[in-house]
C-alpha cells in the first residue's frame, strides 16, 4: 500500500500526520496497544504507568476521539484506535523502507561522479584518464548529465556545479566564469578559425593573419576573455586589414548557424567539436593557447575532491 493511501485511510492531512508520527504520545500509544496494559507499556518505556496514561489522555484530546477502552483487566483498542494502530504500523514500515531507499541512493551518489555534457562541452575520456579509473578506484561511477547549449545559460550551468553536476570540461578564458567556479587544467587548446565550406579559405589546412586580410572575423567583446583579447590586440596593431566583428560573450549552436548564413569567420579553439556540417575549423598560426580542463564548484563534493586527487596523481 502506498504512503498516500495509508494517510488517506487515517483521515488525517499530511502535515497533521507528520506531526503525529514525530510525537512521543503516538509511540506510547503503540506500546500500550501492543502490551495491552499501561503497566506493561510503562516497564518497556522506563516510566511510570501514570505518565503513560497522561500521554494517552493528551493524545485522545488532540485527536478528538477515544483510542482505548479501559477495564479492570487492562485496555483494549476502540475501533478508531485499532484503525489508527494498523495504519501507523503500515506507515512505520513504509518509512523504514523509504529510509533504506534513501540510504542506498546516498551511498550511490557518494560514489557517482557527475559530468555535465553537451555538443559544445563533450566529455573526453582520455584526458580524464577514465580507462584507468575503474582499475585504480573501482568504486567510482560516472554519470553524464546534459546541460544547456544556449549562450545565455552559461551562468545557470555554472550554478549547477556542486549541486546537480560536479564538472564541466571547458576552456577557461573568462573573468566572469572564473569568479563563479574553480578550475583544474588538463591540457591547453590552440586557436582556430571556423569558416564556411564555401569560403575561399576552406581549402587551406592552416591560416595566418595575412590569409584573413579583408575578411570579417567574429570575436567575443573586449574585456572578459583575456587571451581572446590578446588575439584582438595583435590584429588591431599588426593586421588592421582584418575587420573585427563583435560577437556574443559565449558561443552556442545559433552562433555557428549565423556565421554560416552570413559568411562570417569565427575565432574558436581547437577543443571545439565540428558542430555544423557546412563549417570547417582551421588552425590559426599564432603562439597563444588557452587552458583546457574541468570547471568545478567553489566547495566541491568529497567524490569530486577524490577525483581531482586522482587526476593530480596521474599527471
Amino acid at each position: 500500500m502506498s504512503l498516500r493511501k495509508v494517510i488517506q485511510g487515517t483521515g488525517l492531512q499530511n502535515g497533521e500526520l507528520n506531526i503525529m508520527l514525530l510525537n512521543t504520545k503516538v509511540h506510547f500509544f503503540i506500546q500500550v496497544a501492543e502490551t495491552g496494559s499501561f503497566t506493561s507499556a510503562a516497564k518497556k518505556l522506563y516510566i511510570t504507568p501514570t505518565a503513560v496514561m497522561k500521554q494517552i489522555d493528551l493524545l485522545e484530546d488532540e485527536l478528538g476521539f477515544r483510542l482505548l477502552e479501559r477495564t479492570r483487566r487492562g485496555v483494549t483498542l476502540t475501533s478508531a484506535g485499532e484503525s489508527l494502530y494498523n495504519d501507523v504500523e503500515q506507515l512505520k514500515q513504509l518509512v523504514d523502507e523509504a529510509v533504506q531507499r534513501a540510504k542506498i541512493i546516498e551511498k550511490t551518489n557518494s560514489h557517482m561522479l557527475r559530468i555535465g555534457i553537451s555538443l559544445l562541452f563533450p566529455c573526453n575520456p582520455d584526458l580524464l584518464r577514465l580507462p584507468r579509473l575503474k582499475e585504480i578506484h573501482p568504486d567510482f561511477q560516472i554519470q553524464l548529465v546534459p546541460i544547456e547549449e544556449d549562450r545565455y545559460q552559461v551562468a545557470h550551468n555554472l550554478s549547477l556545479l556542486g549541486k546537480d553536476i560536479d564538472f564541466i570540461m571547458s576552456p577557461l578564458d573568462s573573468i566572469s566564469c572564473s569568479s563563479q567556479c574553480q578550475f583544474f587544467q588538463l591540457d591547453s587548446c590552440s586557436f582556430c578559425v571556423t569558416v564556411p565550406l564555401s569560403h575561399r579559405l576552406a581549402r587551406l589546412s592552416s591560416l595566418s593573419y595575412q590569409d584573413l586580410h579583408g575578411e570579417r572575423l567574429m570575436l567575443p567583446p573586449h574585456g572578459d576573455h583575456l587571451i581572446f583579447d590578446q588575439v584582438r590586440n595583435q590584429i588591431e596593431k599588426e593586421h588592421p586589414q582584418i575587420h573585427i566583428v563583435n560577437g556574443p560573450l559565449y558561443h552556442d549552436l545559433k552562433l555557428y548557424n549565423q556565421c554560416e548564413l552570413t559568411n562570417t569567420l569565427l575565432l574558436t579553439t581547437s577543443n571545439t567539436p565540428d558542430l555544423q556540417p557546412s563549417l570547417k575549423s582551421i588552425p590559426l598560426d599564432n603562439s597563444l593557447t588557452i587552458p583546457y580542463g574541468l570547471l568545478y564548484a567553489q566547495k566541491p563534493r568529497e567524490i569530486a575532491k577524490r577525483f581531482l586527487e586522482y587526476l593530480a596523481e596521474s599527471n
